[in-house]
């Protein structure tokens, strides 16, 4: 039995529920943009720690309210951001949730709001993880 074509090409939002396109976190990025600083680098990720964190409960409330499109306002602001520090994964959600409020579509807020979670949590993780060596290594020093 052959599986069964598909009517359409799969949106993009199809694609992002499940596994991410685009790689989790690409440091390679935020070097480029600021240079190899650990200070400034630093920086940088705590101020988009803050700004996420700011953007998630905004993500919280458009849900609780049923609204994508409040979702996706939110999640207009942070993607640029997710791109410049590597969060590529961050970014691609947010473009999946922009992308369900411009299409007007019945998009469930709290599919959407699990997958930013989802996506968001795993790149602080690998965050939390890569400052772990270096504070290790500075308390030992």
């Amino acid at each position: 039995m052959s599986p069964q074509p598909l009517d359409h090409a799969p949106s993009t939002a199809d694609r992002s529920l499940h596994e991410p396109a685009v790689p989790m976190l690409d440091m390679a990025r935020l070097q480029q943009l600021v240079g190899g600083d650990a200070v400034v680098i630093a920086t940088v990720l705590q101020a988009f720690r803050e700004s996420a964190e700011e953007v998630r409960a905004a993500m919280r409330q458009g849900a609780a309210a049923g609204s994508v499109q409040v979702m996706a306002n939110a999640a207009h602001g942070l993607r640029p951001g997710a791109r410049s520090i590597g969060a590529m994964t961050v970014a691609e959600a947010c473009a999946v949730i922009e992308e369900a409020a411009h299409a007007a579509t019945a998009a469930a807020p709290e599919a959407l709001l699990a997958l930013f979670e989802a996506r968001l949590d795993a790149v602080i993780r690998l965050l939390d993880a890569r400052q772990q060596p270096a504070a290790t290594a500075s308390a030992d020093g």
